[in-house]
């Protein structure tokens, strides 16, 4: 029995030109997204819970993840791109509820390249499903050593962004986070413990720090951070208010007072940019 076919016919022009503009625009948002300015982008969303995306040109990174795992994806595809799948490097500084949800939504999204993790001395089941995701995709993964470091891509002019843990304890870990001279200072779970000594070491160019702790300590004024972005370590008491907090002329940042910040770090020194979410 013959097998009769429908005639072919070509698509308007208009619809050929519509889709060769629609693979120019997701083109176009791929390479602004990997696009390589010489800059180090730290962005914490205005989520609850504590959270960092840093980019490097094409390169990126998860610290921590905040404590609402829906909200963090949604956050990310935005940040990303929803063509992008895959997120570079995932760091831990603690592992509760306030960081473990957005991990395990990255998780499930993104393919990882590799994890930076610190081990809770009590077993946590989201660590634990955690580091099982992990597994199932073949990422390396270490556990915090103190002088442990890890680079992030290049930034294309030669500077290349160095992770390096300065205190790993039971609960938390610190960072220090280097651009050539700058450095930042991931601090933002450090607990009752005092400062970690290598972070006193010459001056650094902001801190992510723990909100319920003051910053008191007079060897702040050697660090002349130039901002200082409060981290939400969790606490029910913070008595204190971002003034009592101001070591030097530091602009001082938190995500439920100023929104979304972004840091743009280069030789340079940094951009601070500040955003509300709508409804907000």
């Amino acid at each position: 029995m013959p097998v009769s076919s429908l005639p072919l016919r070509p698509l308007p022009l208009r619809y050929g030109l519509a889709g060769c503009a629609l693979v120019l625009v997701i083109a176009g948002t791929l390479w602004w997204g990997r696009r390589n300015d010489g800059r180090l982008h730290l962005i914490v969303p205005e989520l609850p819970g504590d959270g960092i995306l840093i980019r490097n040109g094409g390169m990126t990174a998860l610290v921590d993840g905040g404590a609402d795992g829906a909200d963090l994806a949604h956050w990310l595809g935005i940040e990303l791109g929803l063509a992008e799948r895959h997120i570079d490097l995932l760091i831990q500084t603690r592992a509760d509820e306030t960081t473990l949800p957005g991990q395990l939504a990255a998780v499930r999204r993104y393919t990882i390249g590799q994890a930076l993790l610190i081990q809770p001395v009590t077993p946590h089941p989201l660590w634990t499903e955690l580091v099982r995701m992990l597994g199932e995709q073949r990422v390396p993964i270490r556990l915090a050593r103190v002088g442990d470091q890890v680079r992030l891509g290049s930034n294309g002019q030669g500077a290349v962004p160095i992770f390096e843990v300065l205190s790993a304890g039971a609960t938390d870990a610190t960072y220090e986070l280097r651009l050539g001279a700058q450095r930042v200072l991931l601090l933002q779970s450090l607990g009752k413990a005092p400062m970690p000594p290598a972070a006193w070491q010459g001056p650094a160019l902001g801190l992510i720090y723990p909100w319920r702790r003051a910053v008191d300590d007079p060897r702040f004024a050697g660090l002349a951070p130039t901002f200082i972005v409060f981290g939400e370590q969790p606490s029910g008491n913070a008595q204190l208010t971002l003034a009592e907090r101001q070591p030097g002329s530091a602009t001082l940042l938190h995500e439920a007072l100023s929104g979304q910040i972004n840091l743009d770090i280069g030789p340079d020194g940094v951009r601070i940019q500040t955003a509300r979410r709508q409804g907000n």
